[in-house]
């Protein structure tokens, strides 16, 4: 269960504009790039582990995004945690580029309590607001 944010203009957002963006909304924004490349080459190493089979004739496209990400320059894909304070209720996601942003949840409590951030957030971001 959780939400992902989909672009209203199609476009998806640098993760320096995410940080920008959420800036003007949220009074606390940590954004940390080691943690966004060391998730990059992460999810770089899940993609060139998993038997073509399970990429659904996609598999070609999988391996030139792992290959994107390993490639990302320092800043480009970002860790980035936002409240209304750091000791208040946050939301945590990873921007990385060509990704949409997304949230996840533990439990529908946590999904209710995080929901107003959610909105917010998309609304910073000129984002819709999806269930997956």
């Amino acid at each position: 269960m959780g939400h992902q944010l989909n672009p209203r203009s199609g476009e998806l957002l640098t993760a320096a504009e995410v940080v920008d963006r959420l800036r003007t909304e949220f009074a606390y924004v940590e954004a940390d790039s080691d943690e966004g490349t060391r998730r990059a080459l992460a999810l770089a190493d899940w993609i060139e582990a998993r038997p073509a089979a399970a990429f659904l004739g996609q598999h070609a496209a999988w391996l030139k995004h792992a290959k994107r990400l390993r490639a990302l320059a320092p800043g480009e894909a970002m860790g980035i945690t936002f409240g209304d304070a750091p000791d208040g209720p946050t939301l945590h996601t990873v921007v990385l580029p060509g990704d949409v942003i997304k949230f996840g949840y533990g439990s529908e409590e946590e999904e209710r309590r995080l929901r107003p951030l959610i909105d917010r957030c998309a609304q910073a971001l000129d984002a819709e607001v999806v269930a997956f």
